[in-house]
This record gives C-alpha cells, structure tokens and sequence, in this order.
C-alpha cells in the first residue's frame, strides 16, 4: 500500500512541473497578443510588465548564496506574478469601493 502511495505522490510532482512551464508559455504567448513582448498579465486592462515582475524577482534573489536553479526561477517568477495580479485586483476592488488610493 505505500509503495502505491509513493508512485501517486512522484506522478503527482511530475504533473506540476510540466502544468507550470505550459502556464508560463500559455501567460507569455498571449501578452504578446495583448499588449507586446514585454506584457505578462492583463487585469481588467492594466498591464503586469515581465520587467516588473522581473524587479521583484532581483529583489528577492539578490541576498541569495546561490542562484535558484531554472525551475525553482521559474516556479518564482510564476508565484511573482500571481502576487501581482492578486494585488492589482484587490487595489481595482478597493478603488471601486471608494477606499482611499494608496501607492502602487
């Protein structure tokens, strides 16, 4: 019975990976078509630049020992940019509900 539950857990991570890299091809395929090479993400029209998200990834990279390896920079850079459009929607539903601006 583990050895089943070792292979589902190992067939599982080996899943993540492969739906990680077509996300990030999918996210870079179509900033092209919406906004230039440079646009990772449109929310509700406003653009997630690969710069910006670029920005963020040095900041937390620089201290580093070492460089993340190309998945872990990968894996990285996607939780990056979920952040961002996480705090791009909620700064659009606070400016929609009237609450006061803050710096972006």
């Amino acid at each position: 019975m583990k050895r089943i539950c070792k292979s589902a857990s190992a067939g599982s991570a080996a899943l993540v990976w492969p739906t990680a890299i077509a996300l990030l091809l999918t996210a870079a395929a179509c900033s092209r078509k919406q906004g230039g090479a440079d646009v990772m993400a449109l929310v509700n029209g406003r653009k997630i630049s690969r710069t910006e998200v670029e920005k963020y990834y040095q900041g937390q990279t620089a201290e580093a020992p070492q460089k993340p390896g190309e998945e872990q920079a990968d894996t990285l850079r996607l939780n990056i940019l979920k952040e961002l459009i996480d705090n791009e929607l909620l700064m659009q539903r606070a400016e929609k509900l009237g609450w006061p601006p803050t710096t972006r």
